[in-house]
């Protein structure tokens, strides 16, 4: 956390200088001053309170003794366009950031893009209802060219703002055919989709019951299943494949379930309560207990999977796949903002330093993705038109260019009160999360 608040700070930092603006301190961590060196009239610090960082400007409304030349190089003394490039450049330093660490983690582990072939439709889904059959071969989405899988995905979740998605597929006989997907009587599941944690219920055949992600606050993860889990048995029933796995699933009670899993060549069991997510037309329940499945790579080159490995390659999916996490932040605060989604899903520094354990446990690569994925919210966030973030900040300079002069003091220092007292509202509610996840365990 403290590294990623660090490179944004850096960002600030970089281009600040870059326009002669005179930088008096740039610090990691708060508080007491550990350790400490100065080159070119910056102080660079290592402080007690690793929570984060700062860098700390010349500003001739701080700094009064100032002679006229210092003044020069004062921030609150650029145009206005300088100081809104000096501000987005923290949000911008935390995106470059996942890019690099996206792109590490892809070059190290490979990637697989699997031909967007549906094997597998969930029955009640959203694919299901639009009609997907086993072995449609998805050609576009609203009118756009599908390469893969992966493509195939975040073309819908693009698209889920229409509230209506339409696909040309081309049929295990070779016809073309059209599929369409009604989401406006969804909107919980739409949201959960772009929260990643529903799909749209098709799949390729490349799944294996091998547990990839353990969704936090839901059943599974509170039964004790981890990644790299295999599932063998659920609800007393044997599964040997995914197709199985999925079926028994979508179909579980609200009663207490066991789940048979081998960890580490041992055979266990546990017990675990799905999730109650909506109702079939029927009347019938559907339920979920949370985990995502891993990719077998053998089942993989069976739907023609390719394997990217190169450092252009990597470069490349690293800042396809930034961009789409970014994209889909700003979708997701936008609805929370409306009201439109929950704030349950903030989460604040408890769940981050419990998610970081856990990542860290995992390997390195799952640690850096997690980084990644961490970089990429601070940037979004600090994008927020609240004063006291980046994104304010560069409000109140776009305001001091469009009317020729700065804000009044008692305007900021309003705007300063206002701003602080939503982050802390904010804060509030990612604690309280953070507490009630503990709590409900």
């Amino acid at each position: 956390m403290t590294a990623v608040v660090a490179f944004h700070e850096l960002g600030h930092l970089v281009v600040a200088l870059m326009f002669g603006i005179r930088v008096t301190q740039y610090s990691i961590g708060f508080g007491k001053v550990l350790f400490s060196c100065s080159w070119r009239g910056t102080r660079y610090c290592l402080s007690l309170i690793p929570l984060g960082g700062y860098v700390r400007m010349l500003d001739t409304r701080k700094d009064r003794l100032l002679s006229a030349q210092e003044q020069l190089y004062a921030f609150d003394r650029q145009h206005p366009c300088k100081k809104i490039l000096v501000y987005l450049a923290g949000p911008f330093a935390n995106l470059l950031l996942a890019v690099f660490l996206l792109s590490a983690v892809v070059y190290h582990e490979g990637v697989i893009t699997v031909a967007p072939i549906v094997h597998t439709v969930i029955p009640d889904s959203l694919a299901d209802k639009a009609g997907f059959q086993e072995g449609d071969h998805v050609l576009m989405v609203d009118g756009q060219p599908v390469s893969d899988f992966e493509d195939l995905n975040e073309l819908s979740i693009d698209g889920l703002s229409s509230l209506q998605l339409s696909f040309t597929v081309q049929d295990a006989r070779g016809k073309i055919r059209n599929r369409r997907m009604y989401l406006r009587n969804y909107p919980d599941l739409v949201d959960e989709i772009y929260r990643g944690k529903a799909s749209f219920g098709f799949s390729p055949d490349c799944f294996s019951t091998e547990i990839d992600e353990v969704l936090q606050g839901l059943p599974a993860a509170e039964a004790g299943l981890k990644s790299g889990d295999r599932i063998v048995g659920l609800a007393n029933k044997k599964i040997n494949n995914y197709q199985q796995f999925i079926t028994i699933a979508r179909h579980l009670p609200l009663s207490a379930v066991s789940v048979d899993y081998v960890r580490e060549g041992r055979r266990y069991q546990t017990f675990l309560k799905p999730k109650l997510i909506g109702k079939k037309q029927s009347g019938a329940l559907i339920t979920r207990i949370g985990i995502t499945n891993k990719i077998d790579s053998s089942l993989a080159k069976r739907s023609r999977a390719i394997y990217h490995a190169t450092l252009a390659q990597s470069f490349l999916i690293g800042f396809k796949k930034t961009f789409h996490v970014a994209k889909r932040t700003v979708v997701l605060l936008g609805k929370m903002l409306v009201g439109q989604s929950s704030l349950k899903t903030l989460s604040g520094p408890i769940t981050i330093a419990s998610m970081t354990k856990k990542t860290v446990d995992l390997g390195w690569t799952s640690y850096l993705f997690f980084l990644a994925m961490i970089s990429i919210s601070i940037g979004i966030l600090n994008l927020l038109p609240i004063s006291v973030l980046d994104g304010g900040g560069a409000l109140m300079s776009l305001i001091e260019w469009v009317q020729g002069k700065p804000l009044s003091l008692r305007a900021e220092d309003f705007a300063l009160r206002i701003g602080f007292a939503m982050l802390m509202l904010l804060i509030f509610v990612a604690l309280f999360n953070d507490f009630f996840r503990i709590f409900a365990k």
